[in-house]
């Protein structure tokens, strides 16, 4: 699944990386930005954000270079913020449901968070950072200790850490 995405984003960038300014809208004119633009976006996203691999440094780095513009390419190059990976955890209740986020990745049940969790490297360091401000969230104070309990475990078998961060 990764290379076809690869090789159309790659098709994409050749095509427009003398033409990038085509692909902006015009705030004063009122037009869009170019339906191209979307595509290329979300080309860049699904690479970005797949569950099925890690966005580690090759591939940032083989992003930075399709991108077609100078500020496009600055999120691939910038360096990651040091210290713990948060992840974070919300439910909205009846309105939204549940989601789990870790580096730029969201997923919609803890089974698949801790899929996600899996593909980072033995020594990662995590912090847990439930939306216990938000009050929407749908999550108890105990659920939110229980889902703790449950990741600290479950890191420390893959020989991860889990702490607790403040919001």
């Amino acid at each position: 699944m990764e290379p076809p995405l690869w090789k159309r984003l790659e098709r994409w960038s050749e095509q427009w990386r003398s033409r990038a300014a085509e692909l902006q809208g015009n705030p004063i004119t009122g037009s869009g930005p170019n339906e191209e633009r979307r595509l290329g976006t979300e080309l860049f996203n699904s690479i970005a954000t797949a569950q099925a691999w890690l966005l580690d440094e090759p591939r940032r780095k083989r992003l930075a270079t399709l991108e077609v513009d100078a500020r496009s390419r600055e999120q691939w190059t910038r360096p990651r913020t040091p210290g713990p990976i948060p992840i974070e955890a919300s439910n909205g209740g009846s309105i939204y449901p549940a989601s789990f986020r870790v580096d730029g990745y969201t997923s919609a049940t803890m089974k698949e968070l801790k899929r996600k969790l899996q593909q980072f490297p033995a020594g990662a360091h995590f912090c847990w950072r439930p939306k216990t401000m938000d009050r929407n969230d749908g999550f108890s104070a105990g659920q939110r200790d229980a889902m703790f309990h449950e990741l600290a475990a479950f890191l420390a078998e893959h020989s991860m850490k889990l702490e607790s961060c403040s919001q």
